[in-house]
């Protein structure tokens, strides 16, 4: 996927949740990039639902969980690549018994939200969305053991 070079990024989240990605510094890992991540945060308390998307994204309608060894990044030419582990339904009462630990969703999908400068005196927003591409089921039902 390739996002446009003149993007800046602010917020990283995947279509069926969100994931808040925390930076690093960039030049310590690749330096092509311009932003890059190894923690992400899975949707949870008030991002559950639609009452408070970001950037006109809603969050999922269950809270999730998200595993070690999740990271990404996005280079100046506009690659953008997330690896993500362990991204399951969270062992919480307001998730079915039958989905927690799992993950049901068939694709995901990466989103990069901008801000653009259009002017020396005026900023835009843009977001791109990755086409959606399949996940790779784990060896058991359940990558989470509660």
């Amino acid at each position: 996927m390739r996002v446009p070079r003149n993007l800046t990024p602010v917020a990283l989240a995947l279509a069926f949740g969100f994931l808040i990605a925390a930076p690093l510094p960039v030049q310590a890992v690749n330096p092509t990039a311009i932003f890059s991540f190894q923690t992400m945060y899975g949707v949870d308390g008030p991002f559950v639902g639609p009452d408070h998307p970001i950037r006109g994204i809603p969050g999922d309608e269950l809270p999730w969980d998200i595993g070690a060894g999740t990271n990404g990044e996005l280079d100046t030419n506009g690659h953008i690549v997330v690896h993500v582990r362990g991204l399951v339904f969270k062992n919480d009462p307001s998730v079915p018994a039958n989905l927690r630990g799992i993950n049901d969703a068939a694709e995901f999908r990466a989103v990069v939200s901008c801000l653009t400068e259009r002017s020396e005196t005026e900023t835009g927003r843009k977001r791109v969305t990755t086409m959606g591409f399949p996940q790779r089921p784990p060896a058991t039902p359940t990558s989470m053991p509660w």
